[in-house]
């Protein structure tokens, strides 16, 4: 990979190659960081590396698919023995697969993100809304017991 390479076009180099294990070189516009800052942790402090990793006398390889889940990108189409073809090559990248996917296919899984989004967010806001109910309670009861205690009486 080039010294000027942008995060994006890295990860899509990662997607469309064949290797089974990456370098520090391969992984390093990925995480913004130096290949040789990568080496040296891997060897003095190994848990500071959240993705995994093995080192092999003075080499450092990183396992291509487990890295690729751990930057978020979804494997379950990547092949190992995939090469990839021109089509996917110059696109932008899909983290939900690499393969040729047709405008249905891709419409069909961004409308089952948008879709678990929109559950999620339901999720919180009746969360909210119960949290709000509760709130109200309490704020009533303190209101209640304030008002005894100074000798006034409400119906509310």
């Amino acid at each position: 990979m080039s010294d000027k390479i942008t995060r994006q076009q890295a990860i899509q180099a990662l997607i469309n190659s064949d290797k089974v294990c990456l370098t520090a070189i391969d992984i390093a516009p990925i995480i913004g960081t130096d290949p040789q800052t990568i080496r040296d942790t891997a060897r003095q402090r190994p848990e500071l590396l959240k993705f995994a990793f093995f080192v092999t006398g003075n080499r450092v390889k990183i396992p291509r698919i487990p890295f690729l889940q751990y930057i978020g990108i979804n494997v379950d189409n990547l092949v190992e023995d995939e090469k990839p073809n021109s089509e996917t090559d110059n696109r932008d990248v899909v983290p939900v697969s690499t393969g040729s996917m047709t405008n249905e296919e891709l419409l069909f899984l961004i409308t089952q993100q948008i879709d678990k989004f929109k559950e999620e967010i339901n999720q919180r806001l009746d969360s909210i809304e119960q949290q709000s109910q509760d709130l109200n309670m309490l704020l009533q009861s303190a209101r209640n017991f304030i008002n005894a205690l100074s000798g006034f009486h409400t119906d509310n």
